[in-house]
């Protein structure tokens, strides 16, 4: 890919009396270069060992490859680099500017090569150099260390009793039923049906995400990450599961580790909680007389209405929403997942003749439903 950087042309002004220096700075897009190739090498990917990975300390050619000779090195003048792990997405993504990949002012860069392993992936990007006063790019380098390799499904070990189903499909669980699961059963050995870990080295990667992040129609509202294997303390964990709500994932993705020297690998598990807002009565919000939300406002101020009601939408499924109180002290405002919290309840109480509630933000909290739920602001006025 070719991009474009600043480019100094110094011109020189002479007259009798004086003389001038000026400096001219505009963008240039390099030319493409089909006739030379970084480190010499035209492999489209070329596998190299972590010594020697470790040694290069700039990218560089010298060969004409359209003319079959060699030429005075050259040292890339800027590019970029990325580094990823076997079977994952980019680890760590730097941009060089000097030439040299080892230098003071690229500290995480120099941490990122120390720790290199075997099977990673470099992508060199973007390489442009000078030569006889242009700027060329040569082509993409992609790198991989000590050997290309295509881990092998783990048909013993799992991350738990049952197996996976299809990719991107989740196994339905409440909230209740996945904690059990993760402090009963977390890494499971199936040929023996016991629970076991390989290797306290092994890490996975587990992702705590609202609707939005897996496909569904909810807000997004948070995304918590975990490192996590056997030994971990999966206090945290718990309270981010316990924030979850009706239909929202956990997910533990993919894992590739060494086994009795080959590469094995884990597919991803995708949870689904099925906790629904524990509704013991409903009022519906869609096209609701506004009367009748009136009254019922003044009931639960009072405290004549037990239990307070889920607002739900016409297929009785809880809607979740923002309830804002105006009044001449301030505006005050509270969110729920379904059920009148708390929060709500104490703005509804403190609500005053005269003042407005603005009842919006209406979330369908069903997904299956597929409906964006762009559902109309509500506005009354208490009397």
């Amino acid at each position: 890919m070719r991009t474009g950087f600043l480019f100094l042309l110094t011109v020189l002004y002479t007259s009798i009396f004086s003389q001038v220096t000026e400096e001219l700075i505009y963008p240039v897009v390099p030319i493409a270069d089909e006739c030379h190739y970084a480190f010499d090498n035209q492999d489209s990917i070329q596998v190299i060992s972590i010594e020697d990975f470790q040694k290069i300390d700039s990218i560089w050619t010298t060969f004409n490859s359209c003319l079959g000779y060699e030429e005075g090195r050259e040292n890339a003048a800027s590019y970029g680099i990325q580094f990823r792990s076997a079977g994952k997405e980019i680890d760590a993504d730097f941009f060089i500017h000097d030439s040299y990949l080892k230098t003071e002012y690229q500290s995480s860069l120099v941490t990122n090569i120390k720790n290199i392993k075997p099977f990673d992936h470099i992508f060199f990007t973007d390489i442009n150099y000078e030569r006889g006063g242009a700027m060329y790019q040569v082509k993409d380098v992609h790198m991989v260390i000590d050997s290309i390799v295509v881990p092998k499904l783990d048909t013993c070990w799992q991350y738990f009793s049952m197996s996976p189903i299809s990719p991107y499909s989740s196994i339905n669980v409440t909230k209740e039923q996945f904690k059990k699961l993760l402090l009963d059963s977390f890494g499971f050995n199936h040929c023996l049906n016991t629970k076991e870990w390989l290797d306290t080295s092994v890490k996975v990667q587990m992702t705590i995400a609202p609707r939005a992040v897996s496909g569904g129609m909810s807000v997004n509202i948070f995304i918590d990450s975990y490192d996590v294997n056997n030994l971990s303390d999966f206090s945290k964990v718990i309270k981010s599961i316990d924030q979850l709500s009706y239909a929202e994932n956990i997910v533990f993705n993919k894992t590739i580790y060494l086994k009795e020297g080959e590469y094995r690998y884990v597919p991803e598990y995708r949870f689904n909680i099925i906790d629904q807002a524990k509704c013991e009565s409903t009022f519906s919000l869609i096209n609701s007389n506004l009367d009748s939300l009136t009254s019922l406002i003044l009931k639960i101020q009072k405290g004549e209405i037990a239990p307070v009601p889920c607002f739900v939408n016409e297929s009785v499924n809880p809607l979740s929403f923002s309830l804002i109180l105006s009044s001449q002290d301030g505006n005050l405002m509270a969110s729920s997942t379904g059920k009148i919290s708390g929060p709500i309840l104490s703005i509804i109480r403190r609500a005053k003749s005269g003042d407005q509630i603005l009842i919006e933000r209406l979330q369908n909290t069903n997904p299956y439903e597929n409906k964006k739920s762009n559902y109309k602001s509500i506005v009354i006025t208490l009397p």
